[in-house]
């Protein structure tokens, strides 16, 4: 977390797995690569959200090979930010999703020796079931719960974040009586 700048947050996850049949995998071998980032900026009267997953296919049989990211999507979350009459924050989300995933695969007569089409298109299948429902919008109401404070003493005409990413208003002094 910067102490300033317009990116507040930043989150880096990685891992591997590999796997080899055969004596030193000669027979063959499948590699998968996750990898997950995101991150949270602050910039004006916006919040930005975006998340990015990758997950990265190796698989080779006998000495035929293919790979690619079977998943690559990105999901951006841009939250325009207001208040409302009433001193709540008001927030408009915008969703962006990219979706790059490959499906790896070699041509016919290699894939006749080794089914490797299959393999890769049940990886691929089985991995964007369990990833793709959980990569999801922050939802609105999280920034819509927040009241200003002083909202009968205060009329408050906009919002935005600082330099510091400190959530700032422009105020006017009403008369409660």
């Amino acid at each position: 977390m910067p102490a300033t700048g317009p990116t507040v947050l930043t989150f880096h996850y990685g891992a591997d797995s590999v796997d080899h049949a055969g004596l030193d995998g000669d027979l063959g071998k499948m590699e998968l690569r996750p990898s997950y980032d995101v991150a949270v900026t602050f910039s004006g009267n916006t919040i930005k959200v975006v998340q990015h997953l990758v997950v990265y296919l190796y698989v080779r049989s006998l000495a035929t090979s293919t790979d690619g990211n079977v998943v690559d999507l990105a999901v951006a979350d841009t939250y325009t930010l207001g208040v409302g009459q009433d001193g709540r924050l008001a927030a408009t989300l915008t969703t962006t999703k990219q979706d790059r995933s490959k499906n790896p695969s070699v041509d016919s007569f290699l894939n006749f020796w080794t089914d490797i089409n299959r393999i890769t298109s049940a990886v691929k299948n089985w991995l964007q079931a369990v990833v793709s429902p959980n990569l999801k919008a922050m939802p609105v109401s999280a920034a819509q719960n927040f009241v200003f404070p002083g909202g009968r003493t205060f009329a408050f005409k906009s919002t935005g974040f600082s330099d510091f990413g400190d959530l700032v208003s422009h105020i006017t002094y009403t008369d409660p009586s």
